[in-house]
């Protein structure tokens, strides 16, 4: 079952490629790739965003620590 949910899902991706291709040259296939990559870039940002809290409530630990 596996199997075949790969194949599957890499011939639609190279359908689509192709068709986008075909139909509106690079142009559209870039278009097509940002698109789908904008939602994972927003969650990029929010962990970084995340990751820079953590960062500053462990120094204001680190420094509380360090007073006592």
């Amino acid at each position: 079952m596996k199997k075949i949910t790969e194949v599957f899902w890499i011939t639609l991706a190279i359908t689509i490629a192709a068709v986008l291709l075909y139909t509106g040259g690079l142009q559209a296939l870039q278009n097509a790739l940002i698109i789908a990559a904008l939602p994972f870039s927003i969650i990029m940002l929010l962990m970084v965003y995340s990751f820079y809290k953590a960062i500053r409530i462990d120094r204001e630990k680190i420094k509380q620590e360090l007073q006592d």
